[in-house]
């Protein structure tokens, strides 16, 4: 048997991120540092997972050519 949709309970709705026009300007000052240096972090990673991947595209494109 099936369910209709409005049988079901409704999914909580996920929160985001707080607005900033909810904040007072403390707040929202440290939201503004917090949120750059999240930015900073991924794109340290970012910068890192590229490097290493480029790595090991070229490492094995030299052990490729090294033993073919």
């Amino acid at each position: 048997m099936t369910r209709s949709s409005s049988a079901e309970p409704a999914e909580p709705k996920r929160k985001g991120t707080r607005s900033g026009s909810t904040l007072t300007p403390s707040q929202l000052a440290r939201k503004g540092a917090n949120d750059r240096e999240a930015q900073r972090a991924i794109r340290a990673r970012t910068k890192e997972h590229i490097e290493r991947q480029t790595w090991l595209y070229e490492y094995v494109n030299k052990v490729l050519y090294e033993y073919a």
